[in-house]
């Protein structure tokens, strides 16, 4: 069991340290380890539990916008809809961003990267509030805007969403993310030059490789406590908006991610009036009853049964931990930052990664339109949803040639469960066409992956297999998906139909990629 002995300060109250009441000049909460550390050592504490936060926020924000459908309504309705839809799933692009920049600040203090996040239901004080995959509602709002919410805000609306956060949130206060990123940037105020790592930017993201010219999406470098000072300050700033006290909640930023998720609250419909999400369940999972410690009805109700339902889950779990050890595979590599148009390893497992984001997107269409339980009625509208189920392990080996091991054992395991599906779901509307796209996407991947296993010299097979990586990996990709970048259209070719779009976004993603595999920036 892991110990997080992290206190979070309350008015009036004095923390286990003698004279320190937990609260910044703003008289926000900030969290402060007790007993207390040297400012490296919280650091990086807090950097990980950053990590966390923002690994676990970007996952229910994709789970709650993967519960709006736009096509099952029509006319303004349909259109709320879609653009509640775009908005949370930009929102969780951002969190991407957040993610990487955090590793990127743990790289500078020379810490180990982290891409964990907090297991089922978890309650903690450490977190914003307790991890829970759930379709979108009015209570799941209420704490995305509480948790994105800046310092000082109390008028009347404020208090009523806060108590609706805190009934869904088993009662307990939902905390501000912003008040840990406070904290972390007053400590490396304290941290020496000497244990800050410039050397370390050739490890870090870089906003070029990253987010296919999403420019809202911040990956920031930090090779100095002044940058990452910046990168902390923007990553709060984007979220509520401001770093102090605001007057009002409508004194804000339109773009922050509270004000964005505070437009959705006031707009979505109250008392049942219409129900915008989909049946989805409260975390749909594969467990066996029991399995966990926290094993609840809401588990129960959200354990897949369904045997072909069963195998679609399993094989979006697999597409996850893919995701995630290709991001750490390529975050664990050295870049030079004058690569230039050289082709890199790292460029070419960041084309990949892009992918199993699409992939995961696509199997979200697919489940919540496939029944959840064994001997389920046409008539019962129960469906499922992405478990984002974490793996036994995020651990990435440390010999490279290992980890190409790992990535080949994890393609031919996920080839392995598509064609077991391919079997039983030929009958599912576009289940062919998106099995088939994978698998040679899958076939592509694994003969780079052999080759460098075999040949054991990553620079020169990535050279030899740019152009099999970017046509057969984020072409096929991009076509499994219609709304695959649907906002980013290629010039001149208006979206008059499905296959014109898709063709498209195969297009834009196909040059995106050639870029990000020759470790140039996208376009």
């Amino acid at each position: 069991m892991r110990l997080r002995h992290l206190s979070w300060g309350h008015p009036g109250k004095t923390s286990a340290r003698k004279g320190h009441t937990g609260l910044d000049a703003a008289g926000a909460e900030r969290p402060n380890h007790v007993p207390p550390l040297a400012a490296r050592d919280e650091a990086t504490y807090l950097l990980n539990i950053g990590a966390e936060i923002e690994h676990a926020l970007m996952v229910q924000y994709l789970y709650a916008a993967y519960s709006l459908e736009p096509k099952r309504f029509s006319g303004e309705r349909a259109e709320i809809v879609s653009r509640w839809r775009q908005t949370i799933l930009e929102i969780a692009r951002e969190e991407m961003g957040h993610l990487a920049t955090v590793q990127n600040l743990l790289r500078l203090i020379g810490e180990p990267l982290t891409l964990d996040r907090s297991e089922f239901p978890f309650a903690t004080s450490l977190y914003p509030f307790e991890f829970r995959l759930e379709p979108l509602s009015v209570g799941s709002l209420a704490k995305y805007v509480v948790a994105e919410m800046p310092p000082g805000l109390n008028d009347p609306e404020i208090r009523r969403i806060r108590r609706l956060a805190k009934a869904g949130n088993v009662g307990m206060p939902v905390n501000r993310v912003g008040s840990l990123y406070a904290q972390v940037g007053r400590l490396f105020e304290k941290i020496s030059d000497e244990d800050l790592g410039k050397d370390s930017l050739g490890f870090q993201a870089r906003g070029s490789e990253w987010g296919l010219g999403y420019k809202h999406i911040l990956i920031l470098n930090a090779g100095n406590r002044a940058e990452a000072r910046a990168a902390i300050d923007a990553i709060a700033e984007q979220g509520e908006g401001v770093l102090t006290a605001p007057k009002s909640c409508n004194d804000m930023p339109a773009d922050s991610h509270f004000a964005r998720f505070l437009k959705i609250f006031r707009e979505f419909p109250k008392g049942g009036q219409w129900r915008p999400a989909v049946q989805t369940p409260i975390h749909p999972n594969l467990c066996e009853p029991g399995a966990t410690n926290n094993w609840s009805k809401n588990m129960e109700a959200g354990r897949i049964t369904h045997e072909e339902t069963r195998l679609w889950a399993q094989l979006s779990n697999r597409r996850y931990r893919m995701l995630l050890m290709f991001l750490s595979h390529a975050l664990h590599l050295e870049t030079p930052l004058d690569a230039g148009d050289k082709p890199t390893t790292r460029g070419l497992l960041l084309t990949w990664t892009f992918g199993e984001m699409y992939n995961l997107r696509s199997l979200a269409g697919f489940l919540i339109h496939m029944k959840l339980k064994e001997g389920q009625r046409d008539s019962d509208r129960r469906v499922a949803g992405l478990p984002f189920e974490l793996p036994f392990s995020l651990q990435l080996p440390e010999r490279e040639i290992d980890r190409w091991r790992l990535n080949r054992d994890l393609l031919q395991a996920s080839m392995s469960l598509t064609a077991e599906i391919a079997k039983i779901s030929a009958g599912l509307d576009g289940a062919g066409v998106f099995l088939r796209s994978m698998r040679e996407a899958d076939q592509a991947a694994l003969a780079i992956a052999l080759s460098l296993i075999d040949q054991n010299s990553p620079v020169s097979a990535v050279r030899s297999a740019k152009s099999k990586v970017a046509r057969g990996v984020t072409q096929s990709r991009a076509a499994w998906t219609a709304e695959a970048l649907a906002h980013r259209p290629a010039p001149n070719a208006p979206p008059t139909t499905r296959a014109a779009r898709v063709l498209r976004n195969a297009r834009y993603l196909e040059r995106a990629g050639r870029r990000a595999s020759s470790g140039r920036d996208p376009e």
